[in-house]
């Protein structure tokens, strides 16, 4: 029967109520309700797990990774006997108010709402959908520079609030907007600019600027919690730990996401950070450790019931004063405190109070301490049970019964409650229920419910080992956003091995990264796909980071066949200047043209030599392009449209290019846009594909002292506000001290205007750190015009694919008038004497060595290929065997200053460019679509070097994943 709330007499409430006002005249502290407790006096105070009480002013040896943090001389972390809770006596709790997110589990978040991500905005590397906000205190590490900003996970939000307003009751499903009206909605979908509703009365869009607060569609509590943990420890070994501060943030972490900050003096607390990163943070969190007022740990199959909202609460209230029930705190707003024991978890309530919970298939039993808050004193009387309701028959078993409660003296223990052996058919609930006694009180005690204020001193569930572990594999592979669409084989163990590492390669914003545990078995994944022209290109991006001394292979299977290794890069440090960078993120691609028009099974094998070797793999894409190199401007006639601000002009010129047929001209000033269409481009210290650091660009003057190129970084020009640096501007010419242009702030590339074209290849990231690219800025300060051609980015040096790549061939030069004259016909090259012929057509005074084909065809000679006519095509004969060109010089011997190349590549490959001099390359480069437009690439190579010297100049035609690797030559050309 449904526990009833005990009623007396009309006649003897009245006198109750009047003994009671007469009794408390002048008491009216323990009737108006909760308010702030005072400050205390400061110090800390632990409780261990075996229940031993620590007092001490100060917890010593906390400042840095490896110490022994110590409270009165006790080690707070030992193994045997690790501390349950700390709290810092010295800060009072605050009251909640202000904008904030909240999340399922109880986390908060102070911060101002900013705005909302899908993840795939850049489609090659997705993220999870998430919110940026600006937490209300400085999150980031100290002294760091950059964005402020967090993106904290949409998946568990439970209250958003955008407005500070009187806070209504959690109501999930309802927005609340700006003019104070609320509505239901049964859907909800987030958007850059505002949400879109599915409401009663049909589909709505509303504006962030509208909404004071949204609570969104109830969230099933055990999938989060096992979600959460699968983030947080998903081996499942350590401790989970919570954390309150002064200023209202409420935190879940972990051992494996938590550390010292390792900043300041070790020795002096006021200068110690403590780094945190929930599950729904895709940022740590840094922390001031004087600022947490309580930290609480628990395993993670020993759960507080108080991380979980109660799904149906039932309170009535007569006179005793207090306020709503709480959590984490007494029903006063004090901490919670019954019987001389002390605690940062469980809840607060008011007799009558009855709180129901629902409960998952892996509890197995509950335990909880209940009692008379201290704030009663002496008074109060009640009495408290635990119940088993099953519904829908409303049944109920009854676990536990309180005695009466007078007075805080007393502590009760319900012990350990199974739950697995109590009855529990249909859908189970646990009940907390806090009941006045009314009737039958002893002597003495108060009438009514005056100061029934009742503590559930750390109520815990305890799960069943096995089936927890279930649950948590089972999740733990869901936010890697990299394995979205791939699954283990049969026969695999359930879920996805993974750890957490600290990564520090970004020192300005170290975080916490969900590393893959791969072990001497290997890891194996799997996805069946049919590829297609919007899915040529599989693009895997992997690295081990520091620290990490295991070597890691992958293996690419196709249909059950090897078709290429790749030994996944181990992270190097940063050399001094003027050495290159550290290397960006191991990519591998591979082209699936090939296999176009059926069905296949792809499988991924990462082997390792060790258990457990932790493996970051930030993406797994496919894309219609080849990854790791993306075109701004090269010879766009609309480009210039493009370009809307400025004082300058810009048009396309056709009559000078450093590439292809037109460049940039602009003259006048400058000419700009902050927002081109389609750039809003990552580029990030260790870019993955789809994000970049190289910028490669050329440029040229006439007259005047200089030329500029700026970039837009996130809808900006120039520095940020209040700043010099970075400038976000390149800058060639003159600059005299004290008359330099643009006020002085941009980074000098050389002191000579480029009177010629002239090649840059710059460090995004180096000159100006992480940012979004937006857009672009061109500037003719003085002078007739200045011409900008061959804009590009790339992920890494390497894929520009040709450090010595001079300029493409000019197509009005003598060879190529030759080439374009050229009359032939088709033929099969059969005997040495035909392939002299052909090779003495296209590339006069070279030999050719290799060129077996693919299925032993050997060299073709083509009538014509892709407009150019009397066209060479070589294959190499194995992965490991190249075509070569070759020609000698000896010493003294005159020979010309440039050669010009014109090749070619099959529609459905690419293939592997070296041109060596003496050995050493002058271009290595891949020869596909990525790089190529109609087909054709034309290079010019300054060979003026080796002058005088004895040459051996190589033109080889080599594999780079044995996919059609044919080469077009069409001209290999030595020339003044």
């Amino acid at each position: 029967m449904v526990a009833a709330f005990k009623t007396a007499s009309s006649k003897a409430a009245v006198f109750f109520i009047l003994l009671a006002l007469f009794f408390f005249c002048g008491r009216g502290d323990l009737l108006a309700g909760p308010r702030p407790p005072a400050v205390r006096s400061g110090g800390y105070r632990a409780v261990l797990s075996n229940g031993r009480v620590l007092q001490g002013t100060q917890v010593s040896g906390w400042g840095r990774v490896g110490s022994r943090p110590a409270l009165a001389g006790v080690w707070l972390f030992d193994p045997a006997n690790p501390v349950s809770w700390i709290r810092n006596e010295g800060i009072s709790f605050v009251p909640r108010g202000g904008s904030y997110v909240e999340f399922a589990g109880g986390d908060r978040l102070p911060c101002k709402f900013i705005g909302y991500r899908s993840g795939l905005e850049n489609p090659l590397t997705p993220q999870l959908s998430h919110l940026l906000v600006e937490p209300t205190f400085d999150a980031h590490k100290p002294r760091s520079v950059g964005t402020r900003q967090v993106r904290v996970l949409t998946r568990w939000l439970r209250r958003i609030v955008l407005a500070p307003h009187s806070r209504p009751p959690l109501s999930p499903g309802t927005i609340f907007f700006a003019d104070g009206s609320s509505a239901g909605f049964r859907s909800l979908r987030w958007s850059r600019s505002g949400v879109r509703l599915l409401l009663e009365s049909g589909i709505t869009t509303v504006s962030f600027s509208k909404i004071a607060e949204i609570h969104p569609l109830p969230i099933d509590p055990w999938a989060a919690y096992f979600e959460q943990v699968g983030v947080l420890l998903p081996g499942l070994s350590g401790r989970l730990m919570r954390i309150e501060t002064a200023g209202g943030v409420v935190l879940t972490a972990s051992d494996e996401r938590f550390r010292e900050g390792q900043i300041g003096n070790p020795g002096n607390p006021r200068d110690w950070w403590h780094v945190f990163q929930p599950a729904w943070s895709l940022d740590a969190l840094w922390l001031r450790y004087s600022s947490v007022k309580s930290r609480s740990y628990n395993r993670p199959d020993e759960v507080f019931l108080s991380s979980f909202l109660p799904v149906r609460v039932r309170e009535k209230k007569m006179l005793g004063g207090g306020g709503r029930w709480l959590e984490d705190r007494s029903v006063l707003g004090s901490s919670l405190s019954s019987g001389g024991v002390e605690s940062v978890r469980g809840f607060g309530v008011r007799a009558f109070c009855e709180m129901e919970f629902d409960l998952s298939d892996c509890v197995d039993a509950f335990q909880t301490g209940v009692g008379l808050d201290r704030r009663a004193a002496g008074g109060g009387c009640a009495s408290a049970r635990v119940l088993l309701r099953e519904y829908p028959s409303l049944k109920e078993t009854k676990l536990y019964q309180s005695e009466v409660l007078v007075g805080s003296a007393r502590l009760l223990d319900s012990g350990r409650i199974n739950l697995r052996s109590a009855a529990r058919g249909g859908d189970a609930r646990l009940v907390l229920l806090a009941d006045p006694e009314l009737e039958g009180t002893p002597a003495g005690a108060d009438p009514l419910d005056v100061r029934d204020f009742i503590d559930w001193i750390e109520p815990r569930l305890s799960l069943d080992p096995a089936r927890f572990r279930r649950e948590v594999s089972r999740r733990t592979g869901m936010f890697i956003s990299a394995l979205r669409g791939w699954f283990r084989p049969p026969g695999s163990a359930a879920g996805l091995p993974l750890i957490n590492l600290w990564d520090e390669t970004n020192p300005r914003r170290p975080e916490f990264r969900p590393q893959l545990a791969v072990s001497p078995g290997g890891l194996r994944l799997r996805r069946r796909l049919e590829p297609s022209a919007d899915s040529r290109y599989l693009g895997i991006c992997a690295r081990l980071l520091p620290g990490v001394s295991d070597t890691c292979q992958l293996r690419l299977l196709i249909d059950g066949v090897e078709r290429t290794r790749f030994a996944i890069p181990v992270y190097t440090p940063p050399a001094p200047p003027p050495a290159l960078p550290p290397a960006a993120t191991g990519g591998l691609v591979f082209d699936l043209s090939p296999f176009m028009g059926s069905e296949i099974e792809i499988e991924l094998q990462f082997l390792a030599p060790r258990e457990s070797t932790p493996l970051e793999l930030s993406c797994i894409s496919f894309s219609p392009r080849r990854p790791g190199l993306r075109s701004l401007y090269d010879e766009e006639p609309s480009f210039s449209a493009g370009l809307t601000d400025g004082d300058g002009f810009a048009r396309a010129e056709w009559r000078d290019s450093y590439s292809g047929s037109s460049s940039l001209l602009v003259s006048g000033g400058a000419r700009e846009s902050v927002m081109l269409d389609g750039m809003d481009i990552p580029i990030r210290r260790f870019p993955t594909f789809g994000e970049y650091r190289w910028l490669r660009f050329a440029w040229k003057k006439r007259g005047g002292t200089g030329i500029s190129l700026q970039v837009a970084h996130d809808l900006l020009f120039g520095p940020e506000p209040g700043r010099r640096t970075p400038s976000f501007r390149y800058y060639q010419g003159h600059s005299k001290k004290g008359e330099e242009p643009f006020g002085g702030v941009f980074t000098h590339l050389h002191p000579n205007v480029p009177g010629q074209w002239v090649l840059h290849t710059v460090d995004l990231f180096t000159h100006f750190g992480e940012f979004n690219l937006t857009g672009l800025g061109f500037s003719c300060p003085d002078g007739e015009y200045a011409l900008f051609d061959h804009i590009w980015l790339a992920r890494t040096p390497s894929d520009f694919e040709g450090g010595r790549l001079s300029r493409t061939s000019p197509r009005n030069g003598k060879a190529w008038r030759g080439a374009m004259a050229r009359r032939v016909e088709d033929a099969d090259v059969v005997t040495a004497e035909e392939k002299r012929k052909v090779v003495g057509v296209v590339a006069p005074g070279f030999e050719m060595s290799g060129g077996s084909g693919l299925f032993g065809e050997g060299v073709n000679f083509f009538q014509s290929y892709r407009g150019r006519p009397g066209v060479l095509r070589t294959h190499p004969g194995s992965p490991v065997d190249a075509v070569a060109l070759a020609r000698k010089f000896a010493a003294g011997d005159a020979f010309p200053k440039r050669m010009r190349l014109s090749v070619g590549h099959d529609y459905r490959g690419d293939w592997r460019l070296q041109v060596l001099a003496n050995g050493s390359p002058l271009v290595d480069m891949l020869i596909g679509s990525q790089v190529s437009a109609d087909g054709w690439v034309d290079l010019d190579l300054d060979l003026s070097a080796f002058e005088g010297e004895a040459l051996e100049l190589q033109v080889l035609n080599m594999a780079n994943d044995w996919s059609y690797e044919y080469a077009y030559w069409w001209l290999v050309s030595l020339e003044e």
